[in-house]
């Protein structure tokens, strides 16, 4: 049985999440019964809108939004890239570093112009393409 609970206190996200922290999305009682956090799901749904209204080349594209079940989280369906920058940085030459940070601040410029704040631009959360052009996430 699927049962959806309200949390009691207003999230820690502002207006403008795009990368919020994930929680816990579902909780199971010791009585069988799996109880999915409204609010995470909402969360989601919210980074969701706002990517698919942002139109740039070093932001990633979405493609669709996946509402979970019992066995499988909700998920946000992103294009294909192979690796994230953290995981590259280190085999990088620096020229391919500096055109990286130059779209890296291109694509932050469109965003906030949007008025949208990222709150959590990390290595791990800009992705590279097979031509090593980043893509925000």
């Amino acid at each position: 049985m699927l049962t959806v609970r309200r949390r009691s206190h207003a999230p820690a996200a502002g207006p403008y999440p795009l990368c919020p922290q994930r929680r816990n999305w579902k909780e199971v009682k010791s009585d069988g019964k799996a109880e999915i956090d409204i609010d995470v799901i909402r969360q989601l749904l919210q980074e969701y809108e706002i990517l698919n209204l942002i139109n740039h080349p070093n932001i990633v594209k979405v493609y669709g939004f996946y509402r979970g079940d019992l066995n499988h989280k909700p998920a946000i369906l992103l294009e294909y890239c192979k690796f994230n920058l953290e995981q590259v940085i280190k085999d990088l030459d620096d020229i391919y570093l500096v055109g990286i940070i130059y779209e890296i601040c291109s694509a932050m410029r469109y965003v906030h112009a949007k008025k949208i704040i990222h709150r959590d631009l990390k290595p791990d959360n800009i992705l590279l393409d097979d031509y090593l052009y980043p893509k925000i996430t």
